[in-house]
């Protein structure tokens, strides 16, 4: 997905909050909000200059938005979130934010069970090593097109690993 793309997504969203407690049956708990997307001409200048590192909350917010819009049309995993899960974007962004952020930044602000969460999805549909590694594909090629040095290279890292520890627990 290059630049433009990115940008088609981040004009779709700019007016939405990221956080609809209310839609996930949330609105009792208390849940930190990302806050209003980041401005057009912000973007703008962060797809000009393409290539740093990631190095604050909004680095990750458009790693995610890429990715997330890759995965909801990929032929090969796009019905886990459509079909299978039929997932919450917004809740489901929020949450990766914060996992995503405590990986880099050390927030300690994620709290939840990723694989516990991927054995119920692949209890009602089978997960294949295939499936992860599109994923990390996914993942890394966004990275890679937006950003580079140590924080990319850690969430990179750090994806693979869950893919592998993913792999090892479901697939059969």
């Amino acid at each position: 997905m290059g630049g433009a793309s990115i940008l088609l997504v981040i004009a779709k969203i700019q007016k939405k909050r990221y956080v609809s407690t209310e839609s996930v049956g949330l609105a009792d708990r208390p849940v930190r909000t990302a806050g209003a997307a980041p401005s057009l001409d912000r973007l703008k200048t962060k797809v000009s200059t393409m290539h740093q590192d990631v190095s604050n909350n909004e680095d990750i917010r458009v790693i995610l938005l890429a990715f997330h819009q890759r995965i909801k049309t990929d032929p090969l995993i796009g019905f886990f979130f459509s079909d299978v899960i039929h997932l919450n974007w917004d809740y489901h962004l929020q949450r990766m934010h914060l996992f995503w952020e405590n990986v880099i930044f050390h927030t300690g602000e994620y709290e939840g069970s990723p694989i516990k969460t991927h054995r119920y999805i692949n209890g009602l549909h089978d997960t294949r090593s295939e499936h992860f590694q599109r994923w990390l594909l996914l993942f890394e090629k966004c990275i890679d097109e937006l950003y580079a040095g140590p924080n990319a290279d850690k969430m990179k890292q750090h994806a693979r690993s869950i893919a592998d520890i993913m792999m090892l627990n479901m697939v059969k």
